[in-house]
């Protein structure tokens, strides 16, 4: 494997603190933390987060009118569906957001779409399924920004819109009523780098606090601090605090679903840490939208029956085996055909016996270990 050393510039003697900025802080620590581009009066909250470093929830731009038209919806007695994305980040925002609506006093349900049948974000399905389950309003969570055509479709036919999304839009942004996504707005600050369960975090307290209900914020950051680390956006700002404070709710059994997942993965009661969620809890949330049905998964994070959550850990539990099957085989037989052309510089592999859920992260190790890109199709 050729790696990519980037060194960060050393501080300069004169940049170095004569004193620890915090109590009890090394020159040597604070040094490091400087090279990382922190100032002394955010050692702190990087080194001891709480929950009330997270930037308040009507400071990402739309939130409030997100919280309004959702509290609006909840108020008319409107079904809210909530349209999230098949990987950790989509599943895990889905259903912190569809328990937030229910703590509103409101009435949600969740679709996920299938990954090869349907394939990323509305489609064109969009308006049916709305009609089919009498929605008169589509939340989507981690998806969204780009159903530019779909949206104007479901706002003429009446069903209200609101937009929660983190990617950069493919061209104009659609028609929705409501649209939050933190890449728009082009700032640098704590909630820029929010994924989508970040921003389904947010919500959630915003209605919690506008509407008076139950707080669900345990529930809530458990969910988002696996979104979050499982999606991989970086762990600065707002993501840091979520990380760290969600991994304490995690520990303390605030989401039944990912405390018998926890379980199921072989992992013993007490602490999580971030590496447990990366890689024991995330792959199999992610073997239901790869190789399965995703929304087993959201019920699993919406349950708090003990017996529900066995039974569906047991049915995740399967399917990661399964993916981890496929998964080794196209690997393999990938690692194989690329040796034959070792002087190629990008690597173009297609199979019919592949399966199209599993050849994304495939693909992707093939590239670390290569050092230069590669594209496999199934």
């Amino acid at each position: 494997m050729r790696k990519r050393w980037l060194a960060r510039p050393a501080v300069r003697p004169s940049e170095s603190p004569d004193e620890p900025a915090v109590p009890g802080l090394s020159r040597p620590v604070a040094g490091l933390l400087r090279r990382r581009g922190f100032a002394p009066s955010d050692f702190e909250r990087f080194l001891h987060p709480s929950v009330s470093d997270i930037s308040p929830w009507n400071a990402v731009p739309g939130m409030e009118n997100a919280v309004e038209a959702v509290l609006e919806a909840v108020a008319s007695s409107r079904l809210v569906l909530v349209w999230g994305d098949y990987d950790a980040d989509g599943l895990t925002a889905a259903a912190c957001a569809a328990l937030a609506v229910r703590a509103a006093g409101g009435e949600s349900l969740v679709h996920i779409p299938n990954r090869l049948s349907d394939g990323y974000g509305l489609g064109r399905s969009a308006p049916g399924v709305c009609r089919a389950q009498g929605a008169g309003m589509l939340l989507t969570v981690d998806c969204g920004i780009s159903a530019r055509e779909e949206i104007a479709a479901l706002e003429t036919c009446g069903v209200r819109v609101v937009v929660t999304d983190h990617h950069d839009p493919a061209g104009p942004v659609p028609p929705a009523s409501v649209i939050v996504d933190p890449r728009l707005h082009g700032v640098q600050e704590p909630w820029s780098v929010l994924s989508g369960s970040g921003l389904a975090l947010q919500l959630a307290l915003g209605l919690a606090e506008a509407s008076g209900s139950k707080d669900i914020a345990p529930a809530a950051l458990a969910l988002a601090c696996v979104g979050t680390i499982c999606d991989v956006v970086p762990l600065t700002g707002d993501n840091r605090v979520i990380a760290r404070c969600g991994l304490e709710a995690l520990a303390e059994g605030a989401v039944p679903g990912l405390t018998a997942l926890a379980s199921a993965s072989g992992l013993p009661p007490g602490p999580l840490s971030a590496a447990d969620v990366a890689f024991r809890i995330g792959p199999r949330l992610n073997a239901a939208g790869r190789v399965g049905d995703p929304l087993d998964a959201v019920r699993l994070l919406v349950s708090s029956d003990p017996a529900e959550t066995r039974a569906i850990c047991g049915r995740i539990d399967v399917l990661n085996a399964h993916r981890r099957d496929l998964d080794r085989m196209v690997s393999e037989e990938a690692t194989a055909m690329a040796a034959a052309e070792p002087d190629s510089p990008i690597v173009f592999l297609a199979s019919r016996r592949w399966h199209r859920g599993v050849v994304g992260i495939a693909a992707s190790r093939l590239a670390n270990d290569l050092g230069k890109p590669v594209i496999l199709s199934a």
